[in-house]
């Protein structure tokens, strides 16, 4: 065990073996269960349309998820779990006190942020937990491309910071001022983007190395609340009194275009090459559309409150005390 200044780090010898979750760290206090059992898998998801698998029950307010490898990580509220996407037992991937809350994932690092407003970066083949930083106000999203982790701040309105996962050269590399508050974020090749709630709403562009924060859209009062790029255009949820829509915005700013309106909530959107989907908390369902226009499709309904949603071989998605796999549309 070697301890740093504001962690305790163990190394659990196991990346060699596929079979095996990845090493637990800890982040202050000590490991707990997590609260959880596994659910035999029944198979591979059915098809389009196809009831989901049941992956996961019992964890303790699922809140993030992330899919690399074998593996889907997921932010719980005593750290993060290792999931086998096969199916098999949640194992601790990560332990901490201070509960977890956006997640992402590349081939080789996870990074989270926690309710705390810290954000970490762990090694899937084990090793360190580097912070990268400690305190951010309202931080709730997070974004990596290239071993750079970026996340939005609630500081004045939003500013965006990024640092290497490493826990190395941490900046400021954009702000907007105003009163609102910022939600989701993407990065697609050298650019960033964010979204914002609240009066004088927005959705940013901003370069990734750093610059002026650029309003695509007419500033609102309302809720873009989350974001993913696709090739010219991002696209984002929006969610106003009684109404939740899907516009594609250029990024070169202009008038959104609605793709999918009268929708009855929005949590959050991910995509493949040629679909996105969503969640939608308020009627338990999954749903996902053909790119670049085409109409919702219910991949999956009767759930509990779904919410954040990462989509890799298959969609995957948190429930209010669980995950469930569903199969991507064709």
């Amino acid at each position: 065990m070697r301890w740093c200044p504001i962690l305790a780090c163990l190394l659990v010898s196991c990346a060699s073996n596929p079979n095996h979750p990845p090493p637990l760290d800890t982040i202050g206090g000590q490991p707990q269960p997590y609260g959880g059992k596994y659910v035999p898998d029944s198979g591979a998801p059915q098809g389009d349309g196809g009831a989901p698998t049941v992956l996961a029950t019992g964890l303790s307010s699922p809140r993030g998820i992330a899919a690399s490898g074998a593996f889907v990580y997921v932010t719980v509220r005593t750290g993060v779990l290792a999931i086998p996407k096969a199916g098999g037992v949640p194992q601790g991937f990560i332990t901490t006190s201070d509960p977890p809350n956006a997640i992402v994932a590349s081939a080789t690092t996870a990074c989270f942020t926690t309710d705390g407003g810290n954000v970490y970066c762990a090694s899937l083949q084990g090793g360190s937990i580097a912070t990268l930083a400690l305190g951010v106000v309202g931080v709730s999203s997070i974004a990596l491309a290239n071993d750079i982790a970026y996340w939005p701040s609630a500081q004045g309105g939003a500013s965006i910071e990024r640092c290497g996962v490493g826990g190395a050269g941490r900046s400021v590399i954009a702000s907007a001022t105003g009163p609102f508050t910022p939600n989701g974020i993407a990065v697609s090749g050298s650019a960033l983007y964010f979204t914002t709630s609240g009066a004088g709403a927005n959705v940013y562009a901003v370069p990734t190395t750093g610059g002026v924060a650029e309003g695509l859209v007419p500033p609102v009062t309302a809720a873009w609340v989350d974001t993913v790029p696709d090739g010219p255009r991002v696209l984002v949820g929006h969610q106003a009194e009684g109404a939740s829509d899907i516009f594609a915005i250029s990024i070169k700013g202009g008038v959104p275009t609605a793709i999918a309106q009268g929708l009855p909530s929005i949590g959050h959107l991910a995509r493949d090459s040629g679909h996105v989907y969503w969640t939608s908390p308020s009627d338990g369902s999954i749903y996902g559309m053909s790119l670049p226009s085409g109409g919702p499709v219910v991949i999956a309904s009767g759930l509990s409150s779904p919410r954040a949603i990462a989509v890799d071989d298959a969609i995957y998605v948190t429930t209010t005390d669980g995950i469930v796999r569903a199969s991507r549309l064709q």
